[in-house]
């Protein structure tokens, strides 16, 4: 998927498929340090090549909302470790890992998605049209 395929697409089908890129970058990343940074940069980045502005600055106003972007990005990267996960199959696990992947995704269920994060974090480019106004400054990485 690139910037263009989504270019002109209202806020509501953009947001999952952002959602989607930033997981699956997140999931498959080979690194240990400065993942949020890059995949915050690249993904404002790319949302702005298709027209739409992601304000990450928006997570780091409050702890809460800091906390609601990391549980929403962990809970994307066990679905993706651990698909298909059930309680059946958690229940009968040998693998602790699996099984502690259940419980934490059993509560991450409470919480924001992200793709609603994305969807409350993004507006359309100013010169794509109307847009919301912006609530934070642009992120400094």
């Amino acid at each position: 998927m690139t910037p263009h395929d989504v270019q002109g697409l209202p806020l509501a089908q953009f947001a999952p498929r952002m959602a989607q890129l930033y997981g699956d970058l997140d999931y498959w990343h080979p690194f240990v340090e400065g993942n949020r940074r890059t995949f915050r940069t690249f993904t404002r980045q790319w949302a702005r090549q298709a027209g739409f502005v992601l304000d990450w600055g928006l997570s780091k106003q409050t702890e809460a909302a800091r906390d609601r972007l990391y549980i929403a990005r962990d809970s994307a990267v066990l679905a993706r470790a651990f698909r298909g996960l059930t309680e059946e199959r958690a229940m009968m696990t040998d693998d602790p890992v699996e099984y502690e992947a259940y419980v934490m995704l059993r509560r991450f269920r409470q919480h924001v998605s992200l793709e609603t994060l994305i969807l409350e974090w993004t507006t359309m480019a100013p010169d794509c049209g109307a847009r919301r106004p912006r609530t934070s400054e642009p992120e400094r990485d």
